[in-house]
């Protein structure tokens, strides 16, 4: 259940992961190693991620998020949709495009100083430059950036998250919308 005003991403055509490339939805690429259940939230982010409360309300996101695997260094959560949109080249060939939205969590300062987190979230595009430019893999065309002192805080800007995410897709939910608003080719643009 959502906290009032939070965003539940499913109202956006994002589904719980699955195999890649399997549906036109958000999935999650890859198979990295961990749900948001067997994270080590107090070892990677610090001790006040250890209490049940705060825990409690990670877990609630992470469900929101849609998202499923997560992955952890000593410092750092994060995790991606990413947006497949089956599409034709030029002369009806078949293709994938995508949107990817990246989240991560990261813990910064050390005793004695007081702890805090980043959220970092970010909306790229698969480039579809020509083949004469190297590929670029994805554009990066929106970020936002949340500081935070408490993990109460935290988990509400994890909330923005989460509202910015359903924003961005409700703006544009097929890739080529960001490539036209960034100047960028569109995926018309490769033979």
């Amino acid at each position: 259940m959502c906290p009032p005003g939070a965003e539940d991403l499913s109202a956006v055509g994002i589904v719980p992961a699955g195999p890649p490339c399997q549906h036109r939805g958000m999935e999650h690429p890859g198979d990295p190693p961990a749900r948001a259940a067997s994270l080590p939230l107090a070892a990677t982010l610090g001790p006040a991620w250890g209490r049940a409360d705060v825990r409690t309300r990670f877990l609630a996101f992470a469900d929101r998020w849609k998202g499923g695997r997560w992955t952890w260094a000593t410092g750092v959560l994060s995790t991606e949709l990413v947006r497949t949109v089956e599409c034709e080249r030029p002369g009806g060939e078949h293709a994938r495009d995508s949107l990817e939205i990246g989240l991560e969590l990261v813990a910064h300062g050390n005793p004695p100083e007081p702890p805090g987190w980043t959220v970092i979230l970010a909306l790229n595009v698969q480039c579809w430059c020509p083949l004469e430019h190297p590929d670029h893999g994805y554009h990066r065309v929106r970020t936002a950036e949340w500081t935070t002192a408490a993990p109460a805080a935290t988990l509400a800007a994890l909330d923005e998250a989460l509202t910015h995410t359903a924003q961005w897709l409700r703006t544009f939910p097929d890739p080529d919308g960001w490539r036209h608003r960034h100047g960028l080719p569109p995926r018309t643009g490769r033979p």
